[in-house]
């Protein structure tokens, strides 16, 4: 009876961890299927390091252009406010960048970083201000934003 009540135990907290960890992920109904974090990672991270750090949990080139694409972005003065095919959303703030040890930019620019490279130099990010966004080449050695997709297995 007392190895029943462990394992029941066990299994109750693996299914509790298992639904805490799920709602930190938003499908917003995007044609990948991708789920996205609801909030930053508390870093800025220069390529490298980001892809280091967090591997497959990184964002792709295409993963924030079907972002552009696909999400009704809405400025909220602080960042944009994303909101998917399915009418869920995610906040991404206008975070800035980290330069030669200094924050540039906040609540005026967003950089994030992807796990794509563009060439020797330049990592593809996605960068936005109040009146556009796009996915273009960011610097390796910049620090940036990092928001987290859910890897899929």
């Amino acid at each position: 009876m007392k190895n029943m009540r462990k394992i029941f135990f066990l299994t109750l907290m693996s299914v509790i961890t298992l639904s805490m960890s799920a709602q930190n992920y938003v499908d917003l109904g995007l044609p990948s299927r991708t789920k996205w974090k609801t909030t930053n990672e508390e870093a800025y991270l220069t390529y490298a390091q980001a892809v280091s750090k967090y591997g497959d949990k990184l964002p792709s080139k295409e993963q924030w252009e079907e972002l552009v694409d696909y999400c009704d972005w809405n400025w909220t003065g602080r960042g944009y406010k994303l909101t998917g095919p399915n009418s869920k959303s995610i906040f991404l703030p206008a975070a800035g960048w980290l330069t030669d040890g200094q924050i540039l930019y906040v609540g005026r620019t967003g950089t994030y970083c992807s796990s794509s490279y563009k060439d020797s130099e330049w990592s593809w990010s996605l960068m936005f201000q109040s009146d556009r966004m796009d996915v273009s080449g960011c610097h390796y050695s910049y620090g940036q934003s990092i928001r987290l997709i859910e890897p899929s297995y």
